[in-house]
């Protein structure tokens, strides 16, 4: 029987893929600390989101190393204790508890914010055109789902793995460093965001797939982001 929590390894990354991903991270900080919060205008912090999240995902496909992480992350669930399978029942049911501890959290996460004053150093611009709207609600926040589950649980888990053998530290830095982040939200939203990524890297380590996690993310952000 495998192992509940396990990373599916691939060959070992070099220095300039651990050099790629160290930037990547370091640049998605930085700029949701200090550039992102100049945005005012919807259209213009669209265009720099989804700027970000393709160049996540343009990274996580430079190189042979990356491709195999990736290329392994899209496969066929296989849960250890029920076998293989999209439609496994088992999926559906660590999905809709996923999503249903993600929401729970980001319950958690209003009322903690209301309770501190709401310390959100960036809120995300008012859409005021319909058509951006439905665009950012469906391929905008879709595009932003893959990138991140790709980035932070199919690259960064799997690198961490490389050079920590013990899934659930793995799994414990890469949702930390997915919180900070998303540091712009304050403190009390980082603080849920990171157990998000830990639910994410969870559901990842138990399928061996970010399809998943991808569609936890994707259905999440959608109640989030509605107006």
């Amino acid at each position: 029987m495998q192992p509940i929590l396990r990373v599916t390894t691939t060959t070992g990354f070099s220095r300039r893929e651990h050099l790629i991903v160290v930037v990547l991270i370091a640049l998605m900080i930085i700029d949701d600390l200090v550039f992102s919060a100049y945005l005012s205008d919807i259209n213009n912090y669209l265009v720099i989101d989804y700027a970000k999240k393709t160049l996540l995902l343009v990274a996580c496909f430079s190189t042979a190393s990356f491709r195999r992480s990736v290329t392994q992350a899209f496969g066929v669930p296989d849960i250890p204790w029920a076998g293989t399978g999209w439609f496994n029942p088992h999926l559906l049911i660590l999905i809709a508890g996923a999503l249903l501890l993600d929401q729970g959290i980001t319950w958690l996460d209003l009322h903690g914010n209301r309770l501190a004053g709401n310390p959100v150093y960036q809120h995300v611009p008012p859409y005021h055109d319909d058509l951006i709207k439905y665009f950012d609600l469906t391929f905008g926040l879709l595009w932003n789902a893959v990138a991140e589950e790709t980035f932070y649980r199919a690259v960064l888990i799997t690198m961490l793995y490389g050079l920590l053998p013990r899934t659930l530290p793995c799994i414990l830095i890469a949702g930390i460093l997915f919180g900070l982040a998303h540091w712009s939200q304050g403190p009390v939203s980082v603080g849920a965001i990171i157990i998000g990524g830990w639910i994410l890297g969870m559901l990842y380590c138990v399928t061996g797939s970010i399809v998943p996690g991808i569609i936890v993310h994707y259905i999440s952000n959608l109640i989030a982001f509605t107006p």
